[in-house]
């Protein structure tokens, strides 16, 4: 699937060889962490609930907006945003591959660190 979808492919690429792809790792473990701590440490009980609204009000927007910025800004700083639309490709189909990109990565990592909280609510 992916040989039929060469920008998809180069962008998934192209974000996750970034610097910027650890930093969001880092960032969506702060809420875990945060969980983790206040299950060891704290008298407070986390509900579920308020886990999922601090990655979804906090953590989940950033990450969508550096990923989403990421996509379209590495053409225009490398220089290659020229040679994409100089190919016979509508810029719809551009704009869309990266979306996908972007919207499936912010997906997979507010699924892994929701699973990985899980994990730790199970072990407190």
């Amino acid at each position: 699937m992916i040989a039929r979808a060469p920008i998809v492919a180069l962008t998934l690429r192209g974000l996750l060889d970034r610097r910027r792809t650890w930093l969001m790792l880092a960032l969506a473990a702060v809420p875990v962490l945060l969980v983790g701590l206040a299950a060891g440490f704290g008298d407070a009980q986390i509900e579920p609930a308020d886990f999922d609204s601090l990655i979804v009000q906090l953590v989940l927007p950033l990450i969508a907006l550096v990923f989403g910025t990421a996509a379209i800004g590495s053409e225009l700083e490398e220089g290659t945003i020229v040679f994409l639309l100089t190919k016979p490709i509508r810029r719809a189909r551009i704009v869309t591959s990266k979306g996908i990109v972007v919207a499936g990565l912010t997906i997979w990592f507010r699924e892994t660190h929701a699973a990985r909280a899980q994990r730790s609510r199970a072990r407190s």
